[in-house]
């Protein structure tokens, strides 16, 4: 079953990013302008999640909050605040009146949508800021870095050398494969990041101009990032070639007399 997002926000552009992130991962979202109408659309559709503009007029994010807090049912369905980098946020008074969490604008939906599905899942929204683990501990047996769980024993008989050698030629395939994919994503994330930067820097703007803004970048990021992606594809590929002939053994050379 598909969960119910209620946003309350009155800039149509942050409307448009938000419900086309969250639609496309399996969400309904249902929008109301401003706090008034977010808090009777509340007790209408019960929503799973809250998000909010912090800076709303007659009635802000922090007071809508405060309203549901003590609506019948809803004490405790998780609320976010989207706040401007521009102003202060003040947090004692989230806590006071008990925003879940905050997200500054502008922001990239990819930012959102993880700290939306970390709160349903009953995880705190601080888990996405965790600490780095310490380096200069020793790892134990069952945490080993990377390169040592993935260590291969050396082949030990002629079955483990074949099974080797079928590896090693099978590798340009793979690297070839993981190349793809790679570039792959890294298009769809930067496309998504700049084109969500963008419409939300360009909030001022009117829809229409913002549509044309967002056109403009899906249509002409992909040429420009598949052009210099292709590029350092082409870089690896040539270095990989320079380091196998550089170890490939010389040709013996014919060395008999007439």
């Amino acid at each position: 079953m598909s969960k119910t997002l209620l946003l309350v926000e009155d800039s149509f552009t942050i409307q448009q990013v938000v419900n086309s992130t969250f639609t496309a991962a399996g969400y309904q979202v249902v929008v109301a302008n401003d706090a008034r109408t977010g808090l009777k659309t509340l007790t209408q559709v019960s929503p799973d999640v809250v998000l909010a503009d912090a800076t709303m007029p007659e009635m802000d994010g922090f007071q809508l909050c405060q309203a549901i807090r003590v609506t019948e049912g809803f004490e405790l369905v998780p609320v976010v605040l989207l706040t401007s980098r521009f102003m202060s946020y003040d947090e004692d008074l989230a806590k006071r009146v008990g925003v879940t969490a905050s997200l500054a604008k502008p922001f990239d939906s990819f930012t959102l949508l993880s700290l939306v599905q970390q709160l349903l899942s009953g995880r705190p929204p601080a888990a996405l800021f965790t600490e780095p683990p310490d380096q200069s501990a020793e790892p134990s047996p069952a945490e080993a870095t990377p390169s040592q769980a993935i260590h291969a024993p050396e082949p030990q008989d002629e079955v483990s050398t074949a099974a080797a050698a079928t590896v090693a030629a099978a590798a340009p395939a793979a690297v070839d494969q993981i190349y793809q994919t790679l570039s792959t994503s890294l298009l769809h994330i930067v496309q998504e990041t700049v084109q969500t930067h963008l419409v939300t820097l360009l909030d001022a703007l009117t829809p229409h101009l913002v549509e044309e803004v967002r056109s403009t970048v899906q249509a002409k990021l992909p040429e420009v990032l598949e052009v210099l992606l292709q590029q350092e594809i082409d870089k690896l590929k040539r270095a990989a070639a320079q380091e196998e002939a550089v170890e490939a053994p010389a040709p013996p050379s014919d060395s008999s007399a007439d």
